[in-house]
């Protein structure tokens, strides 16, 4: 059987070569595609108002996974944590505003 060493979208963020880098790259656009879809949900959908202490919740849930997963792929390696979370936050921060 035939396995692939990367996953078929790789070859887009073969420029990150560093671990850390493409990491960070990666959470900081599914933090951002996150928040904004919870901003949109928050302010165009009217009829999920009586809902919005538990969509509030999953959405800070969601986004304190998301931002974990540097830390808890790279736990032993400061540096590399460091790395990811400053380009994570700069793909997300953006987006934030």
């Amino acid at each position: 059987m035939l396995v692939r060493p990367h996953l078929p979208g790789y070859r887009w963020f073969h420029v990150f070569r560093n671990a850390a880098i493409r990491t960070g790259v990666y959470v900081g656009v599914c933090l951002t595609l996150v928040f904004t879809a919870w901003v949109v949900i928050a302010n165009h959908a009217p009829f999920l108002e009586r809902f919005a202490l538990e969509r509030n919740i999953a959405a800070a849930v969601i986004l304190c996974f998301l931002a974990a997963v540097p830390i808890f792929r790279f736990l032993f390696s400061a540096g590399s944590v460091i790395g990811s979370a400053r380009s994570m936050f700069s793909c997300w921060a953006p987006s934030s505003i």
